[in-house]
């Protein structure tokens, strides 16, 4: 599939330029790449289905063939994890001005392109993998597309409009980094328990950071560091 794909591209842009694009969003590459993102993640999760069966016996503390006695956390520790945060980041939506079922499709989107983005990291060793203009192709496009905009109301959309800054590129996506220092520490022996504390830390420490510099830069200089992701964001709202 892979092989024949510049020449697939090449025909699309041909057709382009002979005005095939009469059609509204013609070839609608967009929710293509959409669709291909959420079908890897969907074909990854099926291939190590036995494995993440075996993972929930394991933190079920059934009979599983797993140990993880050289995980930087047990399995059931890990899922624990995973469902306070999701119900935290469902709660936060919620707040936000979204309904339940637009905050659970919208976060299953987004993390379905996540692990389609960590694998292909894993297994490819890309050095980039941003979609550039995500938002064409992002969660908030997805449900507009499938829902209509009357479907999903205004508090919704405003919502998704302004989730639009971990939305556009996913180039700096932080779970392939955090995969890699996973392989990092299992190439060096290294105490994987130690890469945990440190990679959580430093996100914490990151997220304060972050958010406290990106507002002095607004502030000092609001039309150098605010006005190119500001304008993008809000003009998705109008």
């Amino acid at each position: 599939m892979l092989v024949f794909l510049p020449d697939i591209q090449v025909a699309i842009d041909r057709r382009q330029r002979h005005g095939a694009t009469e059609f509204a969003a013609f070839p609608v590459w967009q929710r293509q790449a959409a669709g291909a993102y959420i079908g890897l993640c969907t074909l990854v999760l099926w291939d190590r289905r036995r494995h993440l069966w075996a993972v929930f016996r394991k933190a079920l503390a059934l009979s599983s063939p797993l140990d993880d006695i050289h995980e930087p956390i047990g399995y059931r520790t890990a899922i624990l994890i995973i469902t306070g945060v999701t119900v935290l980041l469902l709660f936060f939506c919620i707040k936000a001005g979204m309904t339940l079922w637009t905050a659970g499709i919208f976060l299953a989107s987004y993390f379905s392109i996540s692990i389609t983005i960590t694998r292909m990291r894993a297994e490819l060793e890309i050095p980039v993998h941003h979609l550039w203009y995500a938002g064409a192709t992002g969660p908030d496009t997805i449900m507009v597309n499938i829902f209509g905009t009357k479907g999903l109301g205004p508090a919704n959309l405003t919502t998704m409009g302004l989730f639009y800054g971990f939305n556009r590129d996913y180039r700096n996506h932080p779970q392939p980094h955090q995969l890699e220092d996973v392989k990092m520490v299992k190439l060096i022996v290294a105490k994987s328990k130690s890469i945990f504390i440190a990679t959580i830390s430093d996100i914490a420490l990151g997220s304060f950071g972050s958010f406290l510099l990106y507002l002095i830069m607004t502030y000092r200089m609001p039309g150098t560091h605010g006005l190119h992701v500001g304008r993008e964001a809000f003009t998705r709202l109008q």
